[in-house]
């Protein structure tokens, strides 16, 4: 009969001698879900940022261009040159672009809201049968 090496053999403070719960394969996978949740969440946090920044930057041009003269001409970036528009036209480009920026803003709320839920059902699954032997913290 072969003797076990000391080494392969359970130590009084290994979590195996304390007697935590075995991860099973869906344990696993709900790690790894939640582990891919929390990647995406600050991914989600990340562009929440720019956008709003780039609605702030928005507002400004909005509020520059109503300061101007309406029979003055205003010079807008399409794509990668400058145009003269009149004051109306770039009213209209510049709320149309804040109208986008604030619907993506809700966009990425919306989603972050179903990932912070889907993140809560899976620590407490998780936290229910590891207890502290797992950190699902930041």
């Amino acid at each position: 009969m072969a003797k076990t090496p000391p080494s392969a053999a359970p130590s009084s403070s290994s979590p195996a001698a304390v007697g935590s719960p075995e991860v099973t394969p869906a344990d696993q996978a709900s790690i790894n879900e939640f582990n891919r949740a929390f990647q995406s969440r600050r991914e989600l946090a990340a562009r929440a940022k720019a956008s709003a920044a780039a609605l702030a930057d928005l507002e400004d041009a909005s509020l520059e261009v109503g300061l101007g003269d309406p029979d003055d001409a205003v010079r807008m970036v399409v794509g990668e040159c400058f145009v003269h528009l009149p004051q109306a036209d770039a009213e209209a480009r510049v709320e149309g672009a804040a109208a986008e920026a604030r619907a993506e803003g809700e966009r990425i709320q919306a989603e972050t809201a179903a990932l912070e839920a889907r993140m809560g059902e899976l620590k407490a699954g998780l936290y229910a049968k590891f207890g502290n032997s797992i950190n699902l913290e930041e």
